[in-house]
This record gives C-alpha cells, structure tokens and sequence, in this order.
C-alpha cells in the first residue's frame, strides 16, 4: 500500500512540475519569438500584391499614426485597406481624425478613398494627394523581422497572459531603415512592439499588430488574413 502510495506522490509530484514547466516556458523569450516570428511572413513585402500570394483567401491591412497630441486633442491618419482574393484589388480609405476625450468625439479632418496600384496609392478625392500622406507606404514593406533578428534585439518586456492567451514583446532597437521611415533622428532608439493575439496563435486567424515609438512618431500597422480556420478553435478548446 506504501508503495503504491509513494508512486501516486512521484506521479503526481511530477505532473506538477511538467505542467509548471509549460507555464513558465510560454513566459519565455524564445517560446514567445518562436511564435511572433511568423511576422516575417510579411516582413518584408515591397509589392502589396504579393500578400496575396501569403493570403490567397484575402487580407486586411490597417495603419495608424499618432501624428498630434495637445491637452485637449490627439490627431491620427488611419489608412484601411482590404485585399479582395476574387477581384485581386486592394482598395481602402484614408483618413485624417481629431479625437477629443471630454466629451468623447471624432472629427474627420481629411478622407479619400484609396487605391493601390504598384506605384502606391491613388485617391478618389482630388484634394487628397500623395503629399498628405504622413508616411510613404507601410513600414512592411521596406523592413525585415525574422526569428534572427529578434532573437538580437535588446529586450524591453514579454508577456503571455493566461487569461486571454495573447503574447507581446517590445524590444529597443536602433534601425536606419524604421528612423528614415518614422522620420527620426540617425541614431534615434524606437521602441518596437510586436503583438499576437489567441486567435494567431491557435492558428484560427492569422494576424497580428506591429507598433514603433520614437522620440517623434507613435505609428502601428496591422496585418490580418482572411481565413478562419473553425478546426483549430474547436481543437482549443
């Protein structure tokens, strides 16, 4: 009896220490990158019309940059596009908008339809140009991130969150490519951030958001496929 007692202990003792492990891997830098890395599936891509090669099914693409802040305001240019699989078109809005918090509301200060052919975007309003554009393009398409160039960076923060299932990890990172881009200072230091959440993770959808901050720019862009996978929710829960 002693012994079959001491083996359920050892069985037991040991499932504990296996399922604590798990729980501490998933707080881990390189279970986290293993995961986030999948962002070099865009990462780079010059050509927008090549995603669709990534994402035969279709995609999203959404880009926001806190271009303004005052007590009162903040300002943002939004640009959303959709790439639609059956006619091979990706098309979108862009809009300029003046959020206030007291009372709460929205101001669109500057809105266009867009786009993207593969010299950029062109725009259904002819008061909105080219020139109104904050930044040129999307970030992606001039930047690489893979596995081996996170695993380089400097760490500034991980998470995995056990209750949500999402993970993020910022980095700090000195890139002339992000510093041209963002309009930055030579050897600015931005930080980068790279969010993921349940569903990218369980394979459901894939998608996931990139954010930079630097001394002057505060800019994220979002990525998010078309494709929903019913099986690996199912398999999740």
């Amino acid at each position: 009896m002693r012994k079959r007692l001491s083996l359920l202990l050892v069985l037991f003792l040991g499932g504990i220490v296996i399922m604590t492990g798990c729980r501490e891997n998933k707080n881990s830098r390189q279970w986290i990158e293993n995961k986030v890395s999948a962002v070099s599936r865009v990462y780079p891509t010059e050509d927008l019309f090549d995603l669709f090669k990534e994402f035969p099914e279709g995609f999203e693409i959404r880009s926001t940059n806190w271009y303004k802040e005052t007590s009162t305001a903040s300002y943002s240019q939004q640009v959303e596009l959709t790439g639609d699989a059956s006619k091979k078109t990706i098309t979108g809005t862009v809009k300029n908008v003046k959020s206030e918090a007291d009372p709460y509301r929205e101001t669109i200060l500057l809105e266009s339809n867009v786009t993207y052919t593969e010299t950029g975007l062109t725009f259904s309003n002819p008061d909105v140009s080219a020139k109104d554009m904050k930044f040129s393009g999307f970030l992606f398409q001039k930047l690489s991130l893979n596995k081996d160039v996170l695993a380089n960076l400097k760490l500034e923060s991980k998470a995995y969150s056990w209750e949500t299932g999402d993970v993020d990890i910022s980095y700090y990172i000195t890139d002339s490519v992000i510093n041209e881009y963002l309009h930055e200072d030579t050897n600015q230091e931005v930080t980068l951030w790279i969010d993921f959440n349940r569903d990218a993770l369980i394979g459901y959808q894939f998608g996931f958001a990139v954010s930079f901050k630097g001394a002057k720019s505060d800019y994220t862009e979002t990525i998010v496929s078309q494709k929903i996978n019913e099986g690996a929710l199912k398999n999740a829960e």
